[in-house]
């Protein structure tokens, strides 16, 4: 019941929110407009990522202990996201408030990447130096990662369901379940994001909303910033197994590196929009974009339970196969294609 309580408030708290953000969205100039990329209908409101950093800032002080450096870097990047999708900012720009977010929760919060897991040997592969460097390019890769993969109604938005349950999951499954903080933040955002899917998935007639860049971008922090926390907690080996944590966000993760190598081969900009993403080629060969939304999550629950099964038995070899399958997928890609 202590569970239900608070992803109950957030989903009405946040389906209100929505429904009087998209009211305002058309005076502030918040709208996802067509085009030849964009092949939604008419012009919609991108107000969903700044209901649910409201619901997530009013909720999460009332359930937990909450984290004001963790509001302030989601703060930031709503607030640079809704930027972005008024006046469409420089890419570079944009890459520097993403970086600044990761710092405010690495100093802040003191959320850093220093272990990369035990070796089969049983030595901790640890950072050292290199900590703040990798654990930044890890945050910006999945806010980035989330980014880029909000192409369809209800994409990102499920895909960050799907990566957080699967976190409070694992972390049952392998006897050290999260925090009271960790897991009510974690029920804030499920709750609010069921709220915006209502509206998202045109469950709510003529009120559909985006996610916009406030939104996903936000999403990729708040779920970067539980991945790293839960498996870099002190001692190491009361935490989560960091070659699990990678398959939680697979999807996402995967369709960027293979975006980011093709476009890199192609001489063009890793971050220039096209219509290759995982979903676009399915919707391509036919499918539907509700078939195609199911198609991608299904693929995310079977990637977790691989990973999971596989990163048990074998860490070296869960690292390798994460490794090939942005290549595997561009072979099947171009296979497919003939």
């Amino acid at each position: 019941m202590s569970i239900f309580i608070p992803l109950f408030v957030a989903f009405g708290f946040c389906a209100i929110a929505c429904f009087g953000l998209a009211r305002f969205a058309y005076a502030l100039g918040l709208l996802d407009r067509p085009t030849e990329r964009k092949q939604h209908k008419g012009e919609i409101p991108l107000v969903g990522g700044l209901a649910i950093f409201l619901t997530f800032v009013a909720l999460e002080w009332y359930f937990s202990a909450g984290d004001i450096w963790l509001s302030a870097a989601l703060g930031l990047l709503v607030g640079l996201g809704m930027v972005d999708d008024k006046f469409d900012m420089p890419a570079l720009f944009k890459l520097g408030g993403q970086i600044l977010a990761g710092l405010i929760v690495c100093f802040g919060s003191g959320v850093m990447i220093t272990s990369l897991g035990t070796l089969p040997g049983g030595n901790e592969l640890l950072l050292g130096p290199l900590t703040l460097p990798f654990t930044i390019i890890a945050i910006v890769g999945l806010i980035n990662a989330f980014n880029m993969i909000d192409g369809i109604d209800g994409l990102a938005a499920g895909l960050a369901l799907m990566a957080l349950f699967h976190l409070a999951l694992a972390m049952q499954l392998i006897g050290k379940p999260l925090d009271a903080t960790a897991l009510s933040q974690i029920i804030i955002i499920c709750g609010a994001l069921g709220g915006f899917l209502i509206f998202n998935l045109g469950f709510v007639p003529q009120r559909k909303i985006f996610l916009g860049d406030a939104g996903s971008m936000m999403l990729g922090l708040f779920i970067a910033y539980h991945l790293i926390d839960a498996s870099q907690r002190q001692p190491l080996t009361d935490t989560l197994p960091t070659s699990l944590v990678p398959w939680m966000v697979a999807v996402p993760v995967i369709d960027t590196l293979r975006l980011i190598f093709t476009r890199l081969m192609q001489g063009r900009s890793p971050l220039s929009p096209d219509r290759t993403h995982l979903h676009h080629i399915l919707q391509d060969k036919g499918l539907s974009p509700r078939l195609t939304l199911i198609a991608m999550l299904v693929i995310a629950d079977t990637l977790f339970w691989g990973g999971f099964w596989i990163g048990q038995e074998n860490w070296l070899i869960s690292v390798a196969i994460l490794i090939a399958l942005p290549l595997i997928q561009i072979i099947a890609i171009r296979v497919s294609s003939r």
